[in-house]
């Protein structure tokens, strides 16, 4: 019975009643089974014009392509074809069936039958392209926006419900018998092409063969439809059996083809994915294993074989105790029964390897129902030896640096800015030294403990280092919350961002006070009398020398004054050397309070002091006058009694001094220009000065 309902047998059974509808003479049936007929037409008009809509909206959605498969290219071109072509056949058809509800007739004479013509056109049309392979490479909206638009200036110019429109004449009958024809030879010819060489064109083999015919029964449609010269209910009868024959092949030949092809694509998809999956899961550097609920093997990775040391053959089917080192076995089983139950678990372990090195490894086992509802575990084993030792490292140097910051905040003074100078953090020392609080430290510059003591460009110069990203050494002068200075040797070091530009700046200080106080104090005795605190033959040497080119500049003069006390070893002999020291401090001050500023006191030694006066006049006169009216007035100031250890002394002292007002001469000359004058004030009696010429 299948055998007699095969396509070939339909064939033959169609052109069988196509020679009947030939040879029998043109019967009109009755008109109750002519309007019988007519309700079959329009029901058959219909199923052609759902038809064409469906497959017009299937190619609009089927679009392979978006799947990346080998034919999309192809697939793709066969949609753009059918969902162009079949948006013109449903207008088309739509046109004719809107002639016969308003006419209510079939005659295929008649002037709506244009349309079906054009139609069959546009079906051949579509078929023809299926067959060469003609390509489309609009996009599908534009082709779908290109063939309604044509449609409708197709309908438009037609002007079919117009009766003016058509003229029934025997050459327009004879001309629309002659076009069916042509178009029927037409079917005929693509089905034989599509008999002989189906491969060659855009469709499949079985899909080829379906569109031949199609073509077969769309073509004998056609000339049952130009049987007669006049309608005839057996032409039309055969034709609307022969279009619902040709639209239900061509309708399975687009769904049921659509749907086995996007089965096929989806079982593709499915191996691809799994494929792709199996490929993925070889490739990932987790062991992973998959027990059945009896905690047997099912699959492994060949991770895991790597990790585990057997073979995949060896591994399927084995208990994982088989398996799994014996120093985890224990603590496998509990988190695998839990698995069974449902629970999540993991667990870590270390095991040492052949090399003596250790391996770190995290396990986490998830539930997993199989196909038949069985409880399975799926074991997941990650190498965690890198992260391991990392780790280790991170935390010794967490201890290092741990062990350093004490060390560090211990023994020296540091502070964070961030990169305007900011404070955020300082250590104990910091507010120890500084007498600043935290509190009051944090969120200020280091203005708070400015000592004034450096110059802006000191700063300056500081901020231009650090800010390049260069560190910066130093020692700098700061003023403690008390007021007190202190010290510290300074290194501040820029911590730069991914733009080589500070973020931040730490900067480590130690306190040198001491060492800058023992420093200033060598340097003070370098320059000064022990004894007196005056300055020294060495410092008063400068001292000259700076006078002198001053003096010089602004044309002015100055004086040395050289003075001995007189008698002072008589006292220093009778009452000790501690009363002599005492005498030659109290001298010294008496001194010191009788000079400017800039002005110099100083002691050569024993007994003898000198004096250095600026500026005491611009013209020699004067200058005379003026140092003559300053040696009286220290005559009576040294001349004052001294109390030492409850005794009281009276002391007078011999001067000799010399003018200068530039540097005509040298120190030495004028030294002994000095001493000389003071060698002649003693010899005149002492308690006296005496002016030398230079």
């Amino acid at each position: 019975m299948k055998a007699f309902f095969s396509l070939r047998n339909l064939v033959a059974a169609a052109m069988l009643l196509t020679l009947t509808v030939y040879v029998v003479p043109q019967q009109v049936l009755s008109p109750i089974v002519s309007e019988a007929l007519m309700e079959m037409q329009l029901l058959a008009e219909l199923f052609v014009i759902v038809i064409s809509a469906l497959i017009a909206i299937t190619a609009w959605n089927s679009l392979p392509a978006e799947l990346g498969f080998a034919r999309a290219g192809a697939e793709r071109n066969v949609n753009h074809i059918l969902l162009t072509g079949f948006s013109l056949v449903f207008i088309m058809h739509a046109a004719y069936l809107y002639g016969f509800v308003d006419e209510h007739t079939f005659d295929p004479t008649h002037k709506t039958t244009v349309f079906l013509f054009y139609a069959r056109v546009f079906e051949i049309m579509v078929f023809a392209a299926l067959t060469f392979g003609i390509k489309l490479r609009a996009s599908r909206k534009t082709l779908l926006m290109a063939g309604l638009s044509f449609a409708a200036v197709l309908v438009l110019i037609t002007e079919p419900y117009t009766p003016a429109a058509h003229v029934q004449s025997a050459n327009s009958i004879f001309a629309y018998a002659v076009a069916g024809y042509m178009v029927a030879l037409l079917y005929f010819g693509l089905a034989y092409l599509l008999f002989s060489q189906p491969t060659a064109t855009l469709l499949q083999h079985e899909r080829a063969c379906q569109l031949a015919y199609t073509c077969v029964f769309s073509g004998l449609s056609l000339l049952c439809l130009q049987s007669h010269e006049t309608a005839s209910d057996l032409g039309e009868l055969a034709s609307h059996v022969f279009t619902l024959v040709a639209y239900t092949l061509l309708s399975k030949l687009t769904f049921v083809f659509t749907f086995e092809q996007y089965s096929q694509n989806l079982k593709q998809i499915q191996q691809q994915n799994q494929t792709e999956l199996n490929t993925l899961i070889q490739a990932l550097p987790l062991s992973i294993a998959r027990l059945d609920h009896s905690l047997r093997y099912r699959y492994v990775n060949t991770t895991h074989e790597k990790v585990m040391g057997f073979h995949l053959d060896d591994t399927i089917g084995k208990h994982v105790d088989e398996i799994l080192p014996h120093e985890i076995r224990e603590t496998a089983r509990m988190h695998l029964a839990k698995a069974l139950e449902g629970k999540h678990g993991n667990f870590n372990y270390s095991i040492e390897k052949v090399d003596s090195k250790m391996a770190y490894r995290h396990v986490q086992v998830v539930p997993e129902p199989d196909e038949h509802n069985d409880g399975g575990v799926l074991m997941i084993i990650l190498d965690t030896s890198d992260q391991e030792i990392m780790q280790q490292k991170v935390r010794q140097f967490v201890r290092e640096l741990t062990e350093l910051n004490a060390a560090l905040d211990a023994h020296a003074i540091v502070a964070f800015t961030d990169r305007n100078g900011i404070i955020t953090k300082v250590n104990d020392k910091f507010c120890e030294i500084s007498k600043f609080s935290r509190a009051e430290l944090i969120g200020r510059t280091h203005k708070i403990i400015n000592s004034g003591v450096h110059p802006t460009a000191f700063f300056k110069d500081l901020w231009q280092t650090i800010s390049s990203g260069q560190v910066w050494n130093g020692e700098i002068c700061n003023r403690a919350k008390d007021g007190s200075l202190y010290w510290v040797h300074t290194t501040i070091v820029p911590f730069l961002g991914p733009d080589n530009k500070p973020l931040q700046y730490v900067a480590i200080r130690a306190d040198i006070t001491e060492r800058k106080l023992a420093e200033e104090r060598a340097n003070y005795l370098a320059l000064h009398d022990v004894l007196t605190g005056l300055a020294n033959r060495r410092l008063m040497h400068e001292r000259l020398e700076i006078t002198m080119a001053n003096c010089q500049r602004m044309s002015v003069h100055g004086a040395l004054i050289m003075l001995d006390l007189d008698k002072f070893k008589h006292i220093n002999d009778t009452y000790g050397h501690a009363s002599g020291d005492e005498l030659l401090k109290q001298v010294a001050k008496r001194l010191q309070r009788s000079v400017r500023g800039n002005d110099t006191a100083a002691r050569l030694g024993g007994d003898e002091f000198v004096l250095i006066i600026s500026d005491t006049g611009t013209d020699f006169q004067t200058a005379k006058e003026t140092t003559l009216q300053f040696c009286a007035r220290m005559k009576t100031l040294l001349n004052q009694h001294y109390e030492i250890d409850e005794h009281v002394f009276k002391v007078t002292a011999s001067m000799g001094f010399v003018l200068f007002n530039g540097n005509q001469v040298s120190v030495d000359h004028l030294f002994e220009r000095g001493d000389a004058a003071l060698y002649e004030a003693k010899n005149l009696g002492k308690d006296r000065y005496v002016f030398s010429e230079v």
